[in-house]
């Protein structure tokens, strides 16, 4: 008889596969034992994501959300949700609740400075992709997005360098690939 755990893994690897289907089921089965399990409810909601079922999306992360409060994960999973479609505001606010639970993250705040950088808040999302680089400074998408928001701004020295350092991590990434 296979653990929760166990299944749980065995379900995360056929997500992982492209499996969703048979991720689903393993995810089904496992809230049929705990109805509140919050991994799955989050993951079940990613899959929802994945075929383009955002409302049932939101409705199991969100629950995920009321089982588990302090993941942070669960709310930037959210908020990528809300994002997808077109629910900026709401978005903004999981990746902040996200960004409160856990600030050591460079991915909420390279969603964040994303969200921001499109809705033209400038400063604040440079301020988040500065945060981005500081915890992952190797991260040549926030390195990229800041150089965009220094060019807009007319800080195209700053813009420059950010872009010649996007690209010197492209090309090393390439190397190793």
């Amino acid at each position: 008889m296979t653990t929760i755990p166990e299944a749980l893994e065995i379900a995360i690897q056929l997500q992982r596969q492209g499996n969703l289907a048979q991720a689903e089921q393993i995810y089904r089965q496992i809230l049929q034992q705990q109805p509140n399990h919050p991994t799955a409810l989050n993951l079940l909601g990613l899959i929802a994501f994945q075929v383009g079922k955002f409302e049932i999306a939101i409705e199991n992360i969100s629950k995920a959300i009321q089982a588990n409060p302090s993941n942070s994960d669960f709310y930037n999973n959210l908020g990528v949700v809300f994002k997808k479609i077109g629910k900026i505001e709401e978005a903004v606010d999981c990746y902040r609740k996200a960004l409160s639970l856990n600030p050591k993250d460079a991915s909420y705040y390279y969603n964040l400075g994303n969200l921001l950088k499109n809705q033209e808040q400038l400063e604040e999302a440079i301020g988040c992709y500065r945060e981005a680089l500081a915890i992952k400074p190797d991260h040549f998408e926030a390195h990229n997005n800041l150089g965009l928001c220094l060019r807009d701004r007319g800080q195209l020295v700053g813009a420059i360098t950010c872009f010649q350092k996007a690209l010197e991590l492209v090309r090393i990434m390439l190397k190793l690939t």
